[in-house]
């Protein structure tokens, strides 16, 4: 049986595959682990946001802005 490079390369888990995106592809529960990860780590830090409805404003002051040439 002959394989070709185009086939060889195709295939995840050959040992011509290197990077990240080939690791990922031959490894689902890796990836599937590290989608988890991101998934409860955005939603940690989404929870800690402070979220601030209406700035303070002081109505005692009055802002005039003049365009000059």
């Amino acid at each position: 049986m002959n394989i070709t490079a185009a086939e060889s390369s195709a295939s995840p888990g050959t040992t011509g595959n290197t990077g990240l995106i080939a690791y990922f592809a031959g490894n689902p529960v890796a990836a599937n682990l590290l989608m988890l990860l991101l998934i409860v780590g955005g939603l940690a830090a989404g929870s800690r946001l402070v979220i601030q409805h209406l700035p303070p404003i002081d109505f005692r002051t009055i802002n005039v802005t003049v365009d000059a040439p």
